[in-house]
């Protein structure tokens, strides 16, 4: 068997509604011949609650996940702006155009109670009333009715665009609240690219502890990177498991995972335009969007609400319908067996009696409902009390239990609306218990009655619950005055000169660490010194080669000595004598001058090297000297600031105690007005939702003596209308009687088929499986 698709789960709910609707309307014709205007007007009003009604869907989502998108994917084009930078400010009812009371486009309802009617709906002017690019619109818009042209907000299919649970206006908090309470369905959505925050999380584990109507709805499955190895069943997973880390116990519903953004570009006719078929196709179906529609829609079709909205007229056909064909059967056996004037007589007593017995009822009836209620009040108000006293205790030992300023002040920002949301569940909670002790008492005590009264009171639940703080709680930052400015002074000081010193000592550490390489430096410049003298002295000491040579005779001219010398040897010329001479050998000679002048230059090149090695010394000795001394200077800074450091943890020490000292005192102090502030809210509200159920019963009250009231009134007035047929009966002829036992087999006739058609349709509606939402 195939899955019906939205379209074909829709059409059989309708065919059902139409059904009923069909039965109320042939009831009320009837009673309406029978001039029985009080019983035609009941099935007037029950025709007309369930043709106007339909579906309630609330949207909730945070900015960014696509809410806009979602809501114009269901209504299948773009009728609602979607935001970049703004968001949903205020709640939107979304209903179709035909529902508009004069044709309108929307309604603005603001909160001092005036309204405006939206000229059109353009994007640009329904963004300038829903979203936080219009003017203070959370602060001044209580909600708005938007008229839509849409084929799925027909049949009464109404859309409700929440701003969130963490809306901008606590109004509109509670607004949504009331909405997911009242609601046939809720959806929560989600994003792919954050799948779900801490808030979120708190603010479901609170609604699903109360509704079984929320559905976790994934968008935005497009933007999942399957080519990276990521699924959608992955993103669903780590939805289900970042919920559950927060809370492990809890039930998750069901999750549907849809890329709105997909299904609005397969279905919006302009952005229709662009796409082929083909292309259209592959939109809808990676979409995911029409088996969530299915989903919903057999939700919203099959769900207990649903069921018992049509189910509740159709028992109500047959509560009176009943009650009138046994009246008529009782008459027509009256008609057939009271053959005297006695025995009509007799028969018309019996029915004044039971008309005193019914008004004497009537007039205690009030009086008595209100006894058995309140019996039911006083046990929930005392177990509404006892609830709210448990949750004071509890939040004190959580107040008691905070050790840290910060975990104080991390408490306090939401201690107020967590407190709140708690006591409004509480008394939710209550109101549930007081229809169920009121649903004992009718069982017990008006069991004609029962069955009216409670269908009467299905859709008169609590509404929103709005509690009112007028001290609120101060939720700035605690900080404890520590009064040690002094030794902040003096800490700041040591840090302070403790850094100096650290850079003077890294400099010198840095100085010191040289002492080694200069005393090596050192020993290597004095090992030279001494290798270039001993070099120097043996120089001196070389033995230069020795000049060789041989005797040669030689012409010398010599002048005469004799008393004409002169004369002789100017005309002679000088004597020529022969004389021995030594001769040197050229290349000893060169040999020796050669030595000789590479001894003197080897000689010159060790006094340079001596001269340049011993300056070179003495610049490293000198450099040792201050390296030694920045070593004393190093040791003796190195303790200064070891005993700096002391000095500064003994400083800490005694500021962190003198500091952890003032924030217990401040810790004690603020855990004491938070103490205090618990139970002054706990009178405060105590006495609101008192009062709150205490209207609630009242309006339970009213509800049940109007129905028990309007139960006797209507059998009161049958009686009345069988004591005049009997006194009819006792001056009418036997044809005339006879007569009137053929109209009233007919109308039993009648009444019969109605009731053929009740049951059969109670039935049907009975195989109908009740669709819930599993868990996920």
């Amino acid at each position: 068997m195939t899955e019906k698709n939205a379209a074909e789960i829709k059409q059989a709910y309708l065919q059902k509604k139409n059904q009923v609707l069909s039965l109320l309307d042939q009831t009320k014709r009837f009673y309406e011949e029978e001039h029985m205007d009080d019983r035609a007007n009941v099935f007037s009003d029950l025709h007309r609650k369930l043709e106007e009604g339909g579906f309630s869907i609330v949207v909730v989502g945070e900015f960014s996940t696509g809410k806009s998108t979602l809501l114009n994917a269901l209504m299948g084009k773009k009728l609602l702006p979607s935001f970049t930078n703004e968001t949903t400010a205020t709640v939107n009812f979304l209903r179709h155009k035909d529902q508009a009371p004069n044709g309108e486009a929307g309604i603005v309802y603001y909160n001092d109670g005036h309204t405006v009617s939206l000229p059109d709906d353009n994007l640009e002017t329904i963004a300038k009333y829903v979203s936080t690019k219009g003017n203070n619109v959370a602060a001044n818009v209580q909600h708005l009715d938007l008229f839509m042209d849409s084929d799925f907000l027909k049949d009464g299919v109404m859309l409700v665009d929440s701003p969130g649970l963490n809306g901008i206006a606590e109004g509109h908090r509670e607004i949504t609240e009331d909405q997911i309470a009242k609601s046939h369905a809720s959806i929560f959505l989600f994003s792919s690219d954050h799948p779900g925050s801490k808030t979120d999380f708190e603010m479901l584990n609170d609604l699903l502890q109360r509704v079984n109507t929320i559905f976790f709805v994934l968008n935005k499955i497009d933007v999942i990177k399957e080519s990276e190895g990521e699924s959608v069943e992955d993103v669903v997973e780590k939805l289900k498991e970042n919920y559950h880390a927060k809370f492990p116990n809890a039930r998750i519903p069901e999750i549907l995972p849809v890329s709105a953004w997909n299904a609005l570009r397969a279905r919006d006719p302009i952005s229709r335009r662009t796409l082929d078929d083909t292309q259209r196709k592959n939109f809808e179906e990676s979409s995911r969007f029409s088996a969530f529609e299915a989903r919903l829609l057999r939700f919203l079709t099959c769900g207990e609400k649903t069921k018992q909205e049509l189910t509740a007229p159709v028992i109500h056909v047959i509560d009176i319908v009943k009650k009138s064909r046994d009246g008529y059967e009782e008459e027509k056996s009256a008609l057939e067996t009271l053959n005297d004037g006695t025995e009509i007589q007799g028969k018309i007593n019996s029915l004044q009696d039971e008309m005193s017995h019914i008004k004497k009822e009537r007039t205690i009836s009030s009086s008595h409902v209100k006894q058995l209620v309140n019996q039911g009040f006083r046990e929930t108000r005392n177990e509404l009390s006892a609830n709210i006293d448990n949750y004071t205790k509890t939040k004190i030992n959580d107040i008691a239990g905070l050790e840290s300023l910060d975990e104080l002040n991390d408490y306090v920002q939401s201690f107020e609306r967590i407190y709140l949301r708690k006591v409004q569940g509480f008394l939710r909670d209550a109101d549930q218990s007081l229809r169920q002790n009121i649903e004992d008492i009718i069982n017990q005590e008006f069991v004609q009655a029962a069955e009216s009264i409670e269908n009467n009171m299905i859709g008169k639940e609590m509404g929103a619950v709005k509690l009112s703080i007028k001290n609120h709680l101060d939720t700035s930052e605690r900080s404890c005055d520590d009064n040690t400015d002094f030794m902040e002074a003096r800490e700041k000081e040591l840090k302070n000169q403790l850094q100096d010193l650290r850079k003077e000592t890294n400099s010198l550490k840095a100085s010191s660490s040289n002492y080694d390489i200069l005393a090596q430096e050192e020993m290597t410049l004095k090992n030279r010194i001494s290798d270039l003298t001993a070099s120097k002295e043996r120089m001196q000491q070389y033995q230069l080669p020795t000049v060789t040579g041989r005797m040669e005779t030689k012409d010398v001219e010599r002048n005469r000595t004799c008393l004409f010398g002169k004369a002789i040897d100017w005309v002679l010329g000088k004597k020529v004598v022969q004389k021995g001479v030594y001769v040197q050998d050229e290349a000893s000679v060169k040999a020796r001058a050669e030595a000789q002048a590479f001894r003197n230059n080897a000689i010159k090149s060790y006094n340079a090297q001596t001269e340049s090695a011993e300056s070179e010394l003495k610049k490293v000795s000198a450099e040792r000297k201050k390296v030694m001394e920045a070593q004393k200077q190093y040791a003796a800074k190195s303790e200064e600031m070891s005993q700096l450091r002391q000095d500064l943890i003994e400083l800490q020490k005694n500021h962190a105690e003198l500091l952890d000292k003032e924030m217990k005192k401040e810790l004690r102090k603020s855990r004491n007005v938070l103490r205090d502030y618990c139970y002054g809210i706990q009178d405060e509200v105590e006495g609101q939702v008192k009062k709150m159920l205490r209207d609630v019963c009242d309006a339970y009250v009213t509800n049940i003596v109007e129905v028990v009231d309007w139960n006797l009134q209507d059998a009161l007035q049958e009686k009345i209308r069988q004591q005049k047929n009997l006194q009819e009966q006792l001056n009418s002829s036997i044809e005339e009687k006879n007569n009137k036992i053929a109209i009233l087999t007919k109308k039993i006739d009648q009444l019969n088929q109605l009731m053929q058609d009740a049951v059969s349709l109670q039935e049907d509606l009975d195989s109908i499986k009740v669709d819930v939402i599993q868990e996920g």
